[in-house]
């Protein structure tokens, strides 16, 4: 079941809860990572990336296909000759922004109660860094805040494809009648509802520290 407002979610239902990490839980900002693709000779990255739409090469690495170094050296021949890797990996990590102390305060009190998972589409460059991001900043990362965090560069699969869902479901074995999806996405929440789950779609301007005050 789709569900379309806050008050309409029954926190008594559900014993599992499944959040998307970017846009949901961490701040993302894709204008500045154009800009400092931008300053690195790429003009036109914003083509290349967005919320919306991403080229070839940037789904195959969110797809476990392409490794970092193997994305790294293709990003490279779209931006000027003196580069850097970390100049690259810099630019492309600046897309996530802060995690407020809020919203990880949030998952350690639903934690108490609740089955708490994730499930990113996503890359290792990016789950490096900010695992790496939280463990200095809270002393956590995904490992402590989730039961287990599911990467769709690890299962191969990303959303809104139906089957990462149910890979997810399978196996940690979750009843989808007692599981709601979080996500800010609104296709991903359409294909959540299609695999089985409850799921809720995080409109601009909620926060999921409000979304559960009452939980």
């Amino acid at each position: 079941m789709k569900i379309s407002l806050p008050e309409n979610i029954d926190h008594n239902s559900f014993t599992n809860i499944i959040f998307d990490w970017g846009g949901v839980i961490t701040e993302l900002d894709f204008e500045i990572t154009n800009k400092m693709f931008s300053n690195l000779g790429l003009r036109y990255f914003k083509s290349f990336f967005s919320k919306a739409h991403q080229i070839d090469i940037l789904m195959d690495f969110e797809l476990g296909k392409v490794t970092p170094e193997e994305f790294r050296n293709e990003m490279k021949r779209h931006v000027e000759k003196e580069t850097s890797f970390n100049e690259i990996n810099n630019a492309w990590n600046s897309v996530l922004r802060e995690t407020p102390v809020t919203r990880i305060k949030l998952l350690k009190r639903l934690k108490i109660n609740y089955n708490l998972y994730l499930l990113s589409n996503t890359n290792k460059i990016h789950t490096d860094f900010y695992n790496d991001k939280l463990r200095k900043e809270y002393g956590d990362d995904h490992n402590s805040l989730f039961i287990k965090a599911y990467y769709s560069y690890h299962i191969g699969f990303r959303k809104p494809d139906i089957r990462i869902f149910k890979h997810v479901i399978a196996d940690s074995n979750l009843d989808p009648d007692k599981t709601i999806f979080i996500d800010d996405t609104e296709m991903h929440v359409d294909a959540a509802v299609k695999a089985g789950l409850h799921a809720f779609h995080l409109f601009d301007g909620l926060d999921i520290v409000q979304l559960f005050k009452d939980w």
